[in-house]
């Protein structure tokens, strides 16, 4: 198999090192991502969370958390959320709007189901 490649190669020089191109491209891209790195942003060590039944932001540590809802450590309920900052307005992330609008939709009192933006406390 090896040496049918070689001999195609023999015979078709220019789609030969296209190939042979492509590949170091791809080994280059790879050695790049590497040695620069592309996961290497930082992650905070807390998670801002709004509780849906009384507007409180807490801060838990990621390592706590394991699924949503997560539960308030003052009432016990499974009402925290996580909260985001965008243009100076406080919002739940779009992947958790099912469950403001379905699973916590009779305790929510303080996130808009339509838009997901966090209501001023009265």
């Amino acid at each position: 198999m090896l040496n049918a490649f070689r001999e195609w190669c023999d015979r078709n020089p220019k789609p030969a090192l296209g190939i042979g191109g492509g590949l170091l491209l791809v080994v280059v891209i790879v050695f790049a991502r590497s040695l620069f790195g592309g996961s290497n942003l930082p992650v905070a060590d807390t998670v801002r969370m709004v509780c849906v039944q009384s507007g409180k932001i807490y801060n838990l540590d990621r390592e706590d958390i394991n699924m949503f809802p997560m539960t308030n450590p003052k009432t016990g309920d499974r009402t925290l959320v996580p909260i985001t900052e965008r243009n100076g307005h406080e919002y739940v992330p779009k992947r958790y709007a099912a469950l403001i609008t379905d699973q916590l939709k009779d305790v929510n009192q303080y996130i808009d189901p339509k838009t997901l933006e966090l209501k001023e406390k009265s």
